[in-house]
């Protein structure tokens, strides 16, 4: 991996800790709707704006807006709003547990659910 990707990766390790107890901390003075509601733009123009000083295409390519909108909503809005919801109703520890084992709850889901079979790449990605 080139330096850069270090970087990226570091810095994503950082936010993602960094981001549970700030949430915590965040819900204890505004609703878990409100409080959504005011980061995930901020994020997602933060987003956008680094793509764009990386030089990145922010495009989605033609005809695929309807599958956008949808893993959008599961991803972005699901996701988002209920572990809101749950990080107000349990410790910021136990819910980053439950964050950061989402991988191999999914690849058990895409096993059982889709009969997809995991490769030994899928295995190293989830280590």
């Amino acid at each position: 991996m080139p330096p850069r990707g270090y970087a990226l990766l570091i810095s994503v390790i950082f936010g993602w800790g960094l981001a549970w107890p700030m949430i915590k901390i965040g819900l204890n003075e505004v609703p878990p709707l409100a409080y959504r509601g005011m980061m995930l733009p901020l994020a997602g123009i933060l987003t956008l704006g680094i793509a764009r000083l990386m030089g990145e295409q922010v495009r989605l390519p033609h005809g695929q807006w309807a599958w956008f909108l949808f893993s959008t909503f599961l991803n972005i809005t699901c996701w988002v709003l209920f572990s809101t919801i749950g990080l107000g109703l349990m410790g910021s520890g136990h819910a980053s547990i439950i964050a950061y084992t989402m991988p191999l709850w999914a690849m058990l889901c895409a096993v059982l659910f889709t009969g997809d079979r995991p490769t030994l790449l899928r295995y190293g990605g989830l280590a």
